[in-house]
Protein backbone atom coordinates (compact mmCIF):
# COMPACT_ATOMS: atom_id res chain seq x y z
CA UNK A 1 0.00 0.00 0.00
CA UNK A 2 1.39 3.27 -1.02
CA UNK A 3 2.39 5.62 2.55
CA UNK A 4 0.62 8.98 2.65
CA UNK A 5 3.89 10.37 2.47
CA UNK A 6 4.23 9.36 -1.06
CA UNK A 7 1.28 10.48 -2.38
CA UNK A 8 1.06 13.40 -5.17
CA UNK A 9 -2.46 13.50 -4.66
CA UNK A 10 -4.44 13.69 -1.63
CA UNK A 11 -7.58 13.53 -2.72
CA UNK A 12 -8.20 10.23 -5.22
CA UNK A 13 -10.86 9.11 -3.02
CA UNK A 14 -13.50 12.11 -3.87
CA UNK A 15 -13.79 13.30 0.07
CA UNK A 16 -13.00 16.56 -0.70
CA UNK A 17 -12.94 19.82 -3.02
CA UNK A 18 -11.71 19.05 -6.85
CA UNK A 19 -10.79 22.29 -7.19
CA UNK A 20 -7.23 23.85 -6.77
CA UNK A 21 -8.11 25.81 -4.12
CA UNK A 22 -9.08 22.77 -2.03
CA UNK A 23 -5.57 20.93 -3.29
CA UNK A 24 -3.56 23.73 -1.74
CA UNK A 25 -5.11 23.57 1.45
CA UNK A 26 -4.69 19.59 1.44
CA UNK A 27 -1.15 20.14 0.21
CA UNK A 28 -1.81 17.90 -2.83
CA UNK A 29 -0.86 21.19 -4.95
CA UNK A 30 2.63 21.16 -2.98
CA UNK A 31 3.79 18.01 -4.43
CA UNK A 32 2.42 18.68 -7.98
CA UNK A 33 5.12 21.68 -7.65
CA UNK A 34 7.85 19.89 -6.41
CA UNK A 35 7.54 17.57 -9.30
CA UNK A 36 6.68 20.35 -11.97
CA UNK A 37 10.03 22.21 -10.77
CA UNK A 38 12.17 19.11 -11.09
CA UNK A 39 11.82 20.04 -14.86
CA UNK A 40 10.58 17.51 -17.89
CA UNK A 41 13.62 15.84 -18.86
CA UNK A 42 14.03 14.60 -15.24
CA UNK A 43 10.42 13.57 -14.99
CA UNK A 44 10.66 11.48 -18.33
CA UNK A 45 14.46 10.20 -17.23
CA UNK A 46 12.69 9.26 -13.69
CA UNK A 47 9.52 7.42 -16.16
CA UNK A 48 12.14 5.67 -18.00
CA UNK A 49 14.10 4.36 -14.98
CA UNK A 50 10.10 3.11 -13.75
CA UNK A 51 10.01 0.92 -17.14
CA UNK A 52 6.35 2.30 -17.22
CA UNK A 53 4.45 1.41 -20.43
CA UNK A 54 1.52 1.90 -22.31
CA UNK A 55 -1.35 -0.11 -22.14
CA UNK A 56 -1.87 -0.75 -25.40
CA UNK A 57 -1.34 -3.59 -27.69
CA UNK A 58 2.46 -2.90 -28.26
CA UNK A 59 3.28 -1.55 -24.71
CA UNK A 60 4.78 1.83 -26.01
CA UNK A 61 7.39 3.44 -23.17
CA UNK A 62 5.77 6.13 -21.61
CA UNK A 63 9.04 8.28 -21.43
CA UNK A 64 9.88 7.89 -25.27
CA UNK A 65 6.45 8.81 -26.02
CA UNK A 66 6.68 11.92 -23.81
CA UNK A 67 10.43 12.72 -24.81
CA UNK A 68 8.68 13.58 -28.51
CA UNK A 69 7.07 16.58 -27.04
CA UNK A 70 9.03 19.65 -28.06
CA UNK A 71 11.28 21.43 -25.71
CA UNK A 72 11.81 24.93 -24.25
CA UNK A 73 7.67 25.73 -24.85
CA UNK A 74 6.62 29.12 -23.73
CA UNK A 75 3.49 27.04 -22.12
CA UNK A 76 2.79 23.39 -20.40
CA UNK A 77 0.54 21.30 -22.34
CA UNK A 78 -0.40 17.55 -21.61
CA UNK A 79 -0.83 15.39 -24.25
CA UNK A 80 -3.11 12.77 -23.91
CA UNK A 81 -4.32 9.98 -26.35
CA UNK A 82 -7.99 10.23 -27.58
CA UNK A 83 -8.15 7.31 -29.51
CA UNK A 84 -11.07 5.51 -28.04
CA UNK A 85 -10.34 2.42 -29.20
CA UNK A 86 -7.95 1.79 -26.18
CA UNK A 87 -8.88 1.27 -23.04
Amino acid sequence: MLKEQDKIFTNLNGKGTPLLEGAKKRGSWQKSRELLDLGSEKIIDEVKKSGLRGRGSAGFSTSLKWSFMPKNLPKAYLAVNADESEP
